[in-house]
């Protein structure tokens, strides 16, 4: 009896160290996979940030992109403003004959939007991009023809010429502009 009752202690003592290890080891378990599931949420946290952060920045740079094209849409078309009425003015120059009123009429030509739009590339494009946007400007504005320095035929027909190749090669710098190169701002024409 003493005997069987030492195997039924034994027996039990077992059975209790079999449940307090098999407890343990579920603790444990518990413990390492909790562990695993809070580094799981970490990284699939830190994941989603990066992923929000690459989708911000990629609608950065769209709306980045639309403000340039907006930005050279618009210098473009005041440069080719101002051609158009000076080529507007050479024309009644032919018909009236009367250089002083050829000179009047280049005077008035505005150029202050265009100027701004200018200003406004050196704002948001690269110094190349910038540069060109400038001599195409200084070409509409500054040069003997616009100004009316200059009425001979052969001038006219080169000052032509060159505001097209011009035009072409800001449009070219406009369409090659990194976009991440812009220039900081105030770094414009002066």
């Amino acid at each position: 009896m003493i005997e069987t009752l030492t195997d039924a202690v034994a027996t039990g003592l077992a059975t209790l160290a079999g449940v307090a290890l098999t407890g343990l080891i579920t603790i444990v378990v518990l413990l390492v996979q909790r562990r695993w599931t809070e580094s799981d949420r970490a990284a699939t946290h830190q994941h989603d940030e990066t992923l929000v952060r690459l989708t911000l920045g990629a609608q950065d740079q769209q709306v980045q992109q639309t403000r340039r094209l907006a930005c050279a849409a618009e210098f473009l078309a005041e440069t080719q403003s101002c051609y158009s009425e000076v080529v507007r003015a050479r024309r009644n120059r032919r018909e009236a004959r009367d250089d002083e009123v050829y000179r009047s009429a280049l005077r008035a030509i505005s150029g202050k939007a265009g100027q701004v739009a200018l200003e406004v590339v050196g704002l948001l494009f690269d110094p190349d991009s910038t540069a060109s946007a400038q001599r195409l400007w200084t070409h509409i504005r500054g040069e003997a023809v616009p100004t009316g320095v200059e009425l001979g035929s052969a001038e006219w027909v080169t000052w032509k010429n060159r505001y097209w190749e011009l035009r072409g090669d800001c449009t070219s710098a406009f369409r090659l502009a990194p976009l991440g190169a812009d220039a900081p701002v105030g770094s414009g024409p002066r």
